[in-house]
């Protein structure tokens, strides 16, 4: 079951990714790139939204963006039916309100409303078919340049998807700049108490949900930055600080070496100003894939501690005359 009214989209709970992606890439774009990400082609054919949310897994990919949608759910037994929100559908780990003889029937949206935004972002270990390591999901509705409502969804965090609560009310009735963002990043540190695993340190993931609102923010821009300040300077860190925030994770420290073999590619960029994050990203991806000969796969975590970068001198026959750490981006 597929149904969409002028307010909500309904799916139902065996419909398989593959065929809702249209109806939800339609209403929410920012889902393309991330859905594209869940699992790989046969899981998105043979996989549902309702599995993903009855196995109430804490780093589910789906849960988050739900939170954020204002999703309910239609569960159904012989005894009737029942509509709960998916804030109240998760108790614990691996807990929820579905009852034994309890199925999910269905899964209910909130469409956007008009000045409203939303976007999605996760952290894995590979960057493709993996499950989260850190999963964030925004929508932020916004009158005057002010945050008249927000609502935020968070994998990874707890010991089930959550909202968080705090960073929401920082945001609320401010005005949405990057000072608002950055308090509402901050604000992550009273909503959750992550755990250490093998994914991840509760310190790891706490800065890569910080980095992911701070994110979203700059999503959210269309004002042009120059992406390098100076045409003979760069600094490795302004890519890293942006990718950081879409980070490829890990825990292997920054080699100057490696360093030393982007300066090249850095310097055919730093003439260029680009009014969106995306051409930057995709810098820092190529960053990350090419010239870093996918050194572990936690290269990329130094990225969310610029300061922590050495500065590396390029030899003068290259066109960067030096790239040094900068806490500026």
């Amino acid at each position: 079951m597929l149904r969409e009214d002028e307010a909500r989209i309904t799916i139902g709970a065996a419909v398989t990714y593959a065929r809702a992606m249209p109806l939800l890439i339609g209403n929410y774009p920012a889902l393309k790139t991330y859905l594209a990400r869940l699992g790989s082609r046969q899981i998105r054919t043979l996989g549902t939204i309702g599995g993903n949310i009855g196995t109430a897994s804490p780093i589910g990919d789906m849960p988050p963006v739900l939170l954020a949608l204002e999703a309910s759910l239609k569960l159904t037994s012989a005894r009737g039916s029942r509509t709960v929100t998916l804030d109240e559908f998760f108790l614990d780990y691996r807990k929820t309100v579905l009852a034994a003889d309890e199925v999910i029937e269905s899964i209910s949206l909130q469409k956007l409303w008009p000045g409203e935004v939303f976007y999605c972002d996760k952290v894995s270990k590979r960057r493709d078919q993996d499950i989260s390591t850190v999963a964030g999901a925004y929508r932020l509705r916004l009158k005057d340049g002010k945050v008249e409502d927000v609502r935020t969804g968070f994998g990874g965090m707890a010991a089930t998807p959550m909202r968080a609560a705090k960073a929401e009310a920082t945001l609320v009735g401010q005005a949405w700049t990057s000072e608002a963002a950055e308090r509402a990043a901050l604000a992550l540190a009273e909503d959750f108490k992550p755990i250490s695993d093998h994914r991840g340190s509760a310190a790891y993931r706490l800065k890569v949900a910080q980095n992911l609102v701070r994110g979203f923010f700059d999503e959210t821009q269309t004002t042009a930055q120059p992406v390098l300040p100076h045409p003979h300077t760069a600094t490795v860190s302004a890519c890293c600080s942006l990718s950081a925030r879409r980070s490829r994770s890990g825990s292997t420290p920054f080699q100057t070496e490696e360093c030393a073999h982007a300066a090249p590619f850095l310097s055919l960029y730093s003439n260029f100003t680009f009014s969106s994050p995306a051409p930057y990203r995709m810098i820092c991806r190529a960053l990350a894939g090419s010239f870093f000969h996918g050194t572990s796969s936690g290269i990329l975590n130094a990225f969310a501690s610029p300061l922590s970068v050495p500065a590396v001198h390029v030899p003068s026959a290259s066109p960067i005359e030096s790239i040094a750490p900068s806490a500026s981006v």
